[in-house]
């Protein structure tokens, strides 16, 4: 079993950041589906990283701040992302003997980001 889970990279929009809730509004430049990460990814991402306070658009005026569970969005920045992504890798690598196979992928395109933009 596992928590279905996506990593999205965001942007916030320059026009119009934040809406009269407080939210951030952002755009999608990249999603990977984890599909289902272990429990122990849940955990790590609901205590290191933040309640993101974010709306994200999947369409035309349908903004998104929860998760498929209710859960609220979260966010972090991708030295942190990028740090947990790997820190998960090596926990399956050593529980289960190889790579989950969607890590290796998900981590070489944060790593591709250049964080000066």
């Amino acid at each position: 079993m596992g928590y279905e889970s996506k990593l999205m990279v965001v942007q916030p929009f320059r026009n119009f950041v934040t809406s009269n809730e407080g939210m951030t509004y952002v755009g999608t430049i990249a999603t990977i589906d984890l599909c289902k990460m272990p429990y122990d990814f849940h955990d790590l991402v609901r205590d290191h990283w933040h309640d993101g306070g974010y709306y994200f658009y999947d369409g035309y005026d349908q903004k998104c701040d929860t998760d498929l569970y209710g859960d609220p969005l979260v966010a972090t920045d991708l030295d942190t992302a990028i740090a947990d992504l790997k820190a998960i890798d090596k926990q399956i690598l050593e529980r289960e003997g190889e790579h989950y196979r969607r890590l290796p992928p998900a981590i070489a395109l944060l790593e591709g980001f250049d964080q000066s933009q």
